[in-house]
């Protein structure tokens, strides 16, 4: 798997992921076509943008697309990704990662710190998991990184029920030490 551009056709087709995972992320209504075509006019082409959005590919599997008005082969689209809110004079970003396969999301986070931490030099990453399942939880990450962590209790609230979440931050030194 690699990182891509992330094209129009493709932010707006991460709508049904987002869709399916509402309840997980921290924007609990929908969103529409519009809404995410705004979103990648003002945020994913905008050169002053705080965040940095990619696609995430998969070389090994294929898929039609149809972005250029004609079907044409192309690795297979797996995930929307970015570094949000990028703090430059702080040098740290939190991870956003939508997908619809949950089994590829440490090769995705993976690709996440190689482009945070060798590509934008930034010093640190952080994310937030909701405690809504333990498959929600980046347990082997934490554990592989020795990353930092806190829980906030009933940060989420989920179909009448509060979840706690995880925060967690990998430093560029966390990173290295396990390359």
């Amino acid at each position: 798997m690699k990182l891509a551009p992330l094209t129009k056709d493709r932010a707006v087709r991460a709508l049904e992921w987002r869709t399916e995972q509402r309840d997980i992320l921290r924007t609990p209504y929908f969103l529409t076509a519009e809404m995410q075509e705004d979103f990648y006019r003002d945020v994913v082409c905008n050169r002053n943008s705080r965040h940095r959005f990619y696609a995430v590919v998969d070389s090994e599997s294929t898929e039609y697309m149809t972005e250029i008005g004609v079907p044409v082969m192309c690795e297979k689209y797996v995930a929307m990704v970015g570094l949000v809110n990028i703090e430059w004079e702080n040098s740290t970003a939190e991870i956003s990662l939508i997908t619809s396969e949950s089994d590829k999301v440490d090769e995705i986070r993976e690709l996440l710190f190689d482009e945070a931490f060798n590509r934008l030099n930034l010093h640190s990453v952080f994310g937030e998991s909701y405690f809504v399942s333990e498959e929600n939880l980046p347990t082997e990450m934490i554990e592989k990184y020795g990353a930092y962590t806190v829980w906030l209790p009933d940060r989420k609230y989920i179909n009448g029920t509060y979840y706690s979440s995880l925060w967690w931050m990998i430093t560029r030194r966390m990173y290295e030490d396990c390359r």
